[in-house]
C-alpha cells in the first residue's frame, strides 16, 4: 500500500501532463490535416482548448511539488542563509493563503454556472467541464503546497541544498514511470560537470 502511495506521488501529475499534452497535440494535428480536405470536426477547437487548461492547471500541482514555480529571489538571497529559510517558509504560507483564495473563487464559479446552466458552444457538456479544472488545480496546489511546507519544516536545520528542494531534486525516488534510468543518469552526470565548471 505504501509503494502504491508513492508511485501515486511521484507520477499523477506527471502521467496526466503527459496524456493530456498528446491527446491535444493528436487532435490538433488531425484537424489540421482534415481541413486542407475540406473536413473537420466541428468540436475540434474547443476540445483542444479544454485539454490545455486541463493541462495547465494539473501542471500547477507538479510545479508546487518540486518547487519549479518561477520566483524573484534577489531580495532573499541577501539575507544570512536562516533568514533565507524563515522566508521561504513564509512565501510557502502565503502561498498556501493565495490557493485557499483561489480555490473559493473557483467554487463559487463552479455555483453560478449551475445556478444559470451555462454550456459548452459545441461539446453537448456543462461549461463546468472547463471550470472544474480550476478546482483540481487549487486543489492539487494545496496539497503540494502542504507538502512543500512540511518538508521545509522537517529538514529546516539541514544543509539548504537540501532544505530548499529545488526542482524536487531530495525526495527519494523521484522519477516518473516514464522517464528511462539512462536519461535520468545522464541529466545527472549533465548537472555535475556543469557545477564543476563553474566551480572552476
Amino acid at each position: 500500500m505504501k509503494s502504491v502511495i508513492k508511485w501515486i506521488d511521484v507520477n499523477f501529475e506527471p502521467l496526466l501532463m503527459v496524456l493530456l499534452f498528446f491527446a491535444m497535440i493528436l487532435l490538433v494535428t488531425m484537424q489540421v490535416c482534415l481541413r486542407i480536405v475540406g473536413k473537420g470536426f466541428n468540436w475540434g477547437e474547443e476540445m483542444s482548448r479544454l485539454l490545455f487548461v486541463w493541462l495547465s492547471y494539473i501542471s500547477f500541482g507538479y510545479l508546487t511539488r518540486n518547487n519549479r514555480h518561477v520566483r524573484m529571489a534577489f531580495a532573499r538571497d541577501l539575507l544570512p542563509e536562516k533568514g533565507q529559510r524563515i522566508v521561504m517558509i513564509v512565501c510557502d504560507l502565503l502561498f498556501l493563503v493565495f490557493v485557499v483564495f483561489g480555490f473559493k473563487a473557483a467554487v463559487i464559479v463552479c455555483g453560478q454556472v449551475n445556478e444559470f446552466g451555462d454550456r459548452l458552444v459545441t461539446i453537448h457538456a456543462t461549461a463546468n467541464v472547463l471550470y472544474a479544472a480550476g478546482l483540481v488545480g487549487f486543489l492539487l496546489m494545496a496539497v503540494r503546497g502542504i507538502q512543500s511546507l512540511v518538508w521545509k519544516l522537517m529538514h529546516f536545520k539541514a544543509a539548504f541544498e537540501i532544505f530548499a528542494n529545488e526542482n524536487g531534486e531530495h525526495y527519494p525516488q523521484n522519477r516518473p514511470c516514464f522517464i528511462p534510468k539512462a536519461r535520468k543518469a545522464l541529466d545527472g552526470e549533465c548537472d555535475a560537470k556543469a557545477h564543476i565548471k563553474e566551480g572552476g
